[in-house]
């Protein structure tokens, strides 16, 4: 549990997500409450923005809300509401409520504590976006959830510093380049923060930012920013060589290296960054063990590698690895039951299987 923050914007969000960043995988299966008091729109879309991009990439629902009044209903529905799943993110949006409307968030924040035990079957991150200065008032009235936060922040204003933009390029196909990035917002904001703010942009920035790339076709964006993140992932991994977070950036990236190389049609290589991310999860494994997180990242670095040995025309190493993916799969079930997820991913592995052997 962390202590309130109270820094500049920027620094501030850069603390909160450093705290959750690392708490996803301990926080996962309970609930977990973030409060995130004032701050700029700017400042929460961004941090809104890192939250979707993991909820995306980790395959969880990410849901959210802004209520205008009243927000008992609206936000119980939302907590409460529907069949209990395994995992998600919420992200609570209470300022516009809270204006004209302060005892009734303050009374939700009281309902919701004298709720934790049903939210507790429901396990999450809980975002609770509030007004500045409200810390002592959601204390006293949700003291069991203030205590089990897992992290709050107190972000003050600051409207000297407008949002920084992407600078002006002269030139009809620099013009063109600068539209498609704005239509790209991680990209946009992992080369702002890169080549403008000065900062070192985050990991993770860089493997949304690729994800995105990828998908808008900017094959050699997500090349560049592939091998700006392996590179600080590797750093990492040399600072901390049997960290379990660390070893598992460095597989991820190594992954995103593959997919921006698979992308440009370099088979070799995608193949090649695909297999050490393979070792690098295996290790993890031999080191830390077996869990849930863990089994399903190596399912997915054996898909890879099935993946590039089809694309070489391989289908006895394709077939091979697939299977061994499948084996994972069920293991998975075997051990943890069965989620909407990992039913997906025993389907998409018994496709590649049955594909590959159709292939030879």
């Amino acid at each position: 549990m962390s202590e309130t923050l109270d820094v500049s914007p920027d620094a501030a969000v850069a603390a909160l997500w450093t705290q959750l960043r690392h708490g996803f995988t301990l926080a996962r299966g309970v609930m977990s409450p973030v409060f995130v008091f004032g701050g700029a729109d700017r400042v929460l879309t961004d941090l809104r923005d890192r939250l979707r991009n993991v909820a995306q990439l980790e395959c969880w629902p990410f849901l959210e809300c802004a209520p205008t009044e009243a927000a008992d209903a609206v936000v119980l529905r939302l907590l409460l509401g529907g069949e209990p799943i395994e995992w998600r993110m919420v992200w609570i949006d209470l300022r516009v409520a809270a204006t004209g409307h302060r005892p009734s968030v303050l009374s939700l924040m009281a309902r919701l504590n004298e709720r934790r035990g049903d939210l507790e079957r429901r396990p999450a991150v809980v975002v609770f976006l509030l007004p500045q200065g409200w810390e002592p008032d959601i204390a006293g009235a949700a003291p069991d959830l203030w205590h089990v936060r897992q992290a709050s922040v107190a972000i003050p204003f600051d409207a000297s510093r407008p949002a920084a933009a992407m600078p002006i390029e002269r030139g009809a196909e620099a013009s063109a380049a600068s539209d498609t990035l704005r239509a790209v917002p991680a990209v946009e904001r992992y080369r702002r923060r890169r080549d403008l703010d000065g900062a070192p942009a985050s990991l993770w920035d860089g493997l949304f930012a690729v994800d995105e790339a990828l998908a808008a076709g900017l094959d050699e964006e997500a090349k560049e920013i592939a091998a700006d993140t392996l590179a600080l992932a590797e750093s990492q991994a040399r600072a901390l060589p049997d960290d379990r977070e660390a070893l598992r950036d460095l597989s991820v990236s190594l992954n995103n290296v593959g997919d921006a190389a698979s992308a440009r049609g370099d088979i070799a290589a995608a193949q090649s960054a695909y297999a050490r991310s393979l070792e690098t999860m295996e290790r993890l494994i031999t080191v830390h063990g077996e869990n849930r997180e863990a089994l399903r990242d190596l399912s997915v670095s054996l898909n890879k590698v099935g993946d590039a040995a089809s694309a070489r025309g391989d289908m006895a190493a394709a077939q091979s690895a697939y299977a061994r993916s499948l084996e994972t799969r069920e293991r998975l079930i075997a051990l943890y039951g069965e989620n909407r997820e990992a039913l997906r991913d025993l389907s998409v592995s018994l496709n590649k299987v049955g594909d590959a052997a159709s292939a030879r």
